[in-house]
């Protein structure tokens, strides 16, 4: 995990100051976990907007699948998004399409496969950082939590996403696997020096109001990075962990 002290972004004193931004609420994370898994359920019936075989699709190419049957039904059956349009614009963005920077100011290699922001932000919170982040990453026999925790959550952890806010999602896509939430990610940190790698600090525990069957789980995790020229540091980042079965 990676740390620095310098970068693009203006001194201390200004864009640092109102960070980390106050959290999404829970009711909040339920709204956007509702319209995750509606999408989910209509992207075979939407195969038009999306021409893409969820079977055979990397986790970049289902996850720009589901913002465009997002797109559709924003289009064409909007009411189903309504609740949704209420506190997020309702279509996410795919990739990190503006402006997507680390902590330090740095553009990113690897960007959050989807974003959603707020449909109105207050004065002096930024419109680009003060979202809900979701990275996606394939559950599958060839694609273990290692890869799911080392290539994915590590990003919300070392300041690479999220780094302005106390949430962000893990969105697993799972493929034919005996991997299922919470067993597989409790015995991954409980196997040596991975919970301290990961700094979890809690979980997974079941997220109080999803009532779903495959329920959504968090973890939370510790953040010993400082925003640049200050002593502060971001505080601790929960993160919703929600598995869609292809």
């Amino acid at each position: 995990m990676r740390n620095g002290t310098t970068g693009t972004f203006t001194k201390a004193g200004t864009v640092y100051d109102n960070m980390p931004y106050a959290g999404f609420a829970d009711l909040e994370m339920l709204v956007v976990e509702k319209a995750l898994r509606l999408v989910w359920l209509e992207s075979p019936k939407r195969f038009h907007c999306h021409q893409i075989d969820f079977n055979e699709a990397n986790e970049n190419r289902i996850s720009s699948a589901l913002v465009n049957v997002f797109d559709d039904i924003w289009a064409n059956d909007r009411h189903l998004l309504s609740d949704l349009a209420k506190l997020f614009n309702p279509v996410p963005i795919f990739n990190g399409q503006h402006g997507t920077v680390d902590y330090l100011g740095r553009p990113l290699e690897h960007k959050p496969d989807i974003t959603f922001r707020r449909s109105f932000t207050d004065p002096g919170k930024s419109a680009l950082n003060g979202s809900l982040f979701i990275e996606a990453k394939l559950v599958g026999q060839k694609n273990k939590m290692g890869k799911y925790c080392g290539a994915g959550l590590v990003r919300f952890i070392d300041g690479t996403y999220a780094w302005a806010m106390p949430q962000a999602v893990m969105l697993g896509y799972v493929q034919e696997t005996s991997q299922k939430l919470p067993d597989s990610l409790t015995a991954y940190f409980e196997r040596l020096g991975n919970s301290a790698q990961y700094r979890l600090k809690e979980g997974p525990v079941a997220f109080p109001p999803s009532r779903f069957a495959n329920r959504s789980y968090l973890t939370v995790h510790d953040r010993t990075w400082k925003y640049p020229g200050t002593d502060r540091s971001p505080g601790p980042i929960s993160v919703l962990h929600l598995w869609l079965p292809i």
